[in-house]
């Protein structure tokens, strides 16, 4: 049934031209068979033995309690083990050896529960009792090496590869997450429930028998498909395996290098000491590592979102239950919960596109903490059983009784309070804020995923284990109230660790882009008249003193006084394209300050700003981009230059092909120039050149690296083409007779003309092609099917 499902959903996503963007497979280039493959793991996953558990102790959640500490302990203490491990191993032998392990757990456990179901009687009449006990410790230990194995195969694929295989594209990243989670989000749903329904109705033997089964199967099939991938993406091939000691600045590091000695110096590596010694060394080596980084603080906030109980999890169903709510009802209440927290993974690639991650995260956590102020609303709204005065020793009561009620052929919940006004506002806040967390969570998420390539696992691994510790003080506050009565204060812990984590998030991203909010572009609400008349007003507003009045300032005015606060701060450099902004390639580049963080220049002090969204009079501008080709149309900048200003002549055509232009009556005007020629004081190209992180730098670096490279035989890509050449050009008739060339060359090969010069046309919506190449998209995705228009 899962694997239909899979098989539906890649056809589907195929069909409808989604792309079914999975981790390890890249999104929008790889066939469905290897699409399937990326999310098989999540059903052995999500297939746990939750139910099992309680089973096999009828009456008692303790060992599901063992169980789940154990898991959280285990990864607090050995993420960033397994972190520092992935970073330090080839990316296919991690992934072969993380997902042998896991599997080969995962089928020893689900035959140590068919066999603890199959000798229950014995284990418990005939061993006295401690055979019941160990077996199910030993479930609980291969359950939880199993889900050690996971983090491992979890880092590997969804943090590692994913990113080897967007290829840097923050969008295409955005897509392949989207659609990740929410392919977890349904099967987190529908496999549990599949394999209840075979434990109910059939057995726990065939429902293990089937699980283990599975396992082996998707094993050998897993490994044939991310083979395939592998070799499909070269690049996985190329890893930088250099270890980080703690003397070494880190790329994103908080800290100045240290004089500390590294955690190895004073290993004894003769005796057992020094070998512990090693080991604590190194964990406390990842851990500083990732609190020296700059993402640390997003990090955090992720991991605030661990501590919650506001959230559709067993201890908020249990609360539920006790306020009268039917099973059935938090059936539906749980599904309508799950799609909306899949509509807000599908929308995340589209806020990205919009916002970039960084402002997509902080409208995330705005949007889970607005609506989940209406849970704590329910704290004190009609019908809460708020009161924890009224708790005391001789009113202690196991606080799971309430899950043990009668039960009728109708479902099974306790009587209900006067009003359901507080739990229908509690489970309404958990409901909206879905769609809010995951676009945060997956904001976070790939913040992380794009760190250094050297620390990528570490930083993910101490990551994982920061979510348990988080997770596990959830669990101790509800030890700590574990009543009805108390469940208010679970309730606002919940929701002021939910703002903690915005806060955390927040300061992550000022630093990352030098503001909160875009003032640049709040300023494009004025109206141009009332602009003029702020800037006019501004100059007057001095007294004898040299100091701005501040009296009767309207709102659009206080803005304006803030925004040159925030661009005069840290010295910015305010740069002005004075023309024509969308015909050149510095609209690909963006306005505004971002731009400059994204990119990683070193000078990061300035803000652009186009002919829609100035702000400041142009004496006042420290550079002026001036785009000779549309001069026609604007003219000249008119006003009185200053000595510090700098006046930019852009062109990027070569002069033969502008003979209106009267290049004598400029010459005396800029000071610099902007062009295709070398020799230019700013280089602009039609397109760049972008060398990896670890790009050769001479010709004995490169053939180093092909000789650490294991590549895949040399493959024929053009062996399925039908078309051999594309040109695309805006116009003929030119200086150049370029025309005449490919006039010539299409009497050999075959040659496609797109644009004023041919007979082929793509549309590009009237957007800037570099900024948005979908003419060229299109063409690497159609290109064995072109068409006419």
């Amino acid at each position: 049934m899962v694997l239909f499902l899979y098989l539906f959903m890649c056809t589907l996503y195929r069909r409808h031209g989604l792309g079914f963007n999975c981790p390890v497979c890249a999104a929008i280039k790889l066939r469905p068979e290897h699409q399937m493959a990326a999310r098989m793991k999540t059903v052995t996953q999500s297939a746990d033995w939750r139910s099992a558990r309680v089973e096999l102790s009828p009456g008692s959640l303790k060992w599901p309690a063992i169980y789940g500490l154990t898991q959280s302990l285990t990864v607090v203490f050995a993420g960033s083990t397994i972190g520092r491990w992935v970073d330090r191993s080839p990316r296919w032998k991690a992934a072969q050896i993380s997902l042998a392990v896991q599997n080969l757990l995962v089928v020893a456990c689900s035959v140590c529960v068919g066999l603890t179901f199959y000798f229950r009687e014995i284990l418990v009449t005939e061993v006295s009792g401690w055979g019941l006990t160990a077996a199910c410790s030993l479930i609980v230990i291969l359950g939880t090496l199993a889900n050690l194995a996971s983090v491992a195969s979890s880092i590997v694929v969804y943090k590692d590869w994913v990113v080897i295989i967007a290829g840097g594209d923050s969008q295409t990243l955005a897509s392949i997450n989207s659609t990740c989670r929410s392919i977890d989000l349904t099967t987190n749903m529908i496999a549990p429930i599949a394999v209840g329904q075979v434990m109910y109705f059939v057995s726990h033997i065939v429902a293990a028998t089937t699980i283990a089964s599975w396992n082996v199967l998707s094993f050998f099939i897993e490994c044939f498909l991310l083979w395939r991938i592998y070799l499909e993406f070269p690049s996985l091939a190329v890893k930088d395996q250099t270890v980080i000691s703690e003397k070494q600045p880190l790329q994103g590091s908080n800290d100045k290098e240290s004089d500390q000695p590294t955690a190895d110096v004073y290993i004894n590596k003769g005796s057992d000491r020094g070998f512990f010694a090693k080991r604590l060394g190194r964990f406390v080596a990842s851990w500083r590592i990732y609190f020296s980084h700059e993402v640390r603080n997003a990090g955090i906030g992720l991991a605030c979102l661990y501590m919650t109980v506001l959230g559709f999890d067993s201890i908020t169903m249990g609360y539920s239950y006790s306020q009268g709510v039917p099973e059935s009802i938090l059936g539906i209440l749980l599904a309508v919960g799950a799609a909306i927290g899949l509509l807000g993974s599908v929308a995340f690639p589209s806020f990205v596109r919009c916002l970039g991650v960084e402002r997509t995260g902080l409208y995330g956590f705005a949007l889970e903490i607005a609506s989940l102020t209406l849970c704590v609303a329910s704290v004190w709204a009609p019908g809460t059983p708020f009161d924890p005065s009224a708790v005391s020793i001789s009113t202690i009561v196991d606080p799971f009784t309430f899950q043990n009620t009668s039960s009728n052929s109708t479902g099974s919940y306790q009587e209900g309070p006067e009003s359901y006004t507080s739990v229908i506002l509690l489970l309404s806040g958990i409901i909206l804020a879905r769609f809010g967390l995951w676009v945060a969570d997956l904001s976070v998420n790939q913040v992380l995923q794009q760190v250094d390539d050297q620390i990528r696992g570490t930083i993910n691994g101490v990551q994982s284990s920061m979510n348990m510790i988080f997770d596990t003080a959830k669990f101790l506050l509800v030890i700590a109230c574990p009543w009805p009565q108390t469940f208010g204060i679970l309730i606002c812990i919940s929701f002021t660790a939910i703002c903690a984590g915005w806060l955390f998030f927040a300061s992550y991203s000022l630093k990352k882009r030098g503001h909160l909010l875009p003032f640049h572009k709040v300023i494009n609400t004025i109206p141009p008249e009332q602009i003029h008349q702020i800037k006019m007003e501004a100059k007057d507003e001095k007294n004898d003193e040299g100091a701005v009045r501040r009296n009767s300032l309207s709102p659009s005015q206080t803005i304006y006084r803030v925004l040159l606060k925030i661009i005069k701060r840290n010295d910015n450099k305010t740069i002005l394209i004075w023309n024509s902004p969308n015909r050149i390639e510095t609209a690909a580049f963006g306005l505004g300050h971002e731009p400059f963080v994204q990119h990683g220049c070193e000078v990061s002090t300035c803000v652009v700003f186009d002919n829609t969204s100035s702000v400041l009079p142009l004496e006042d501008y420290d550079a002026i981009i001036v785009n000779i080709q549309e001069l026609w149309k604007t003219g000249m900048p008119s006003f009185n230059r200053r000595k510090h200003q700098r006046l930019v002549f852009l062109t990027q055509e070569s002069p033969t092909t502008l003979p209106y232009i009267q290049y004598h009556l400029v010459g005396n005007l800029f000071n610099w120039t902007m062009s295709y020629k070398l020799n230019s004081d700013v280089l602009l190209l039609y397109g760049r050149i972008r060398p990896g992180p670890k790009a050769p730098n001479t010709l004995a670096d490169t053939h180093k690296m092909m000789e650490e490279m294991h590549l895949p035989p040399a493959r024929n890509y053009a062996a399925n083409k039908i078309r051999q050449v594309v040109w695309m050009a805006s116009h003929c008739n030119t200086k150049s007779l370029r025309e005449t060339y490919v006039r010539e060359l299409s009497k050999f090969i075959s040659v496609d003309v797109y644009g004023g010069c041919g007979n082929f046309s793509c549309d590009r919506n009237g957007t800037h092609w570099l900024s948005h190449p979908k003419c060229y998209d299109k063409l690497e995705a159609e290109y064995n099917g072109l068409r006419r228009r």
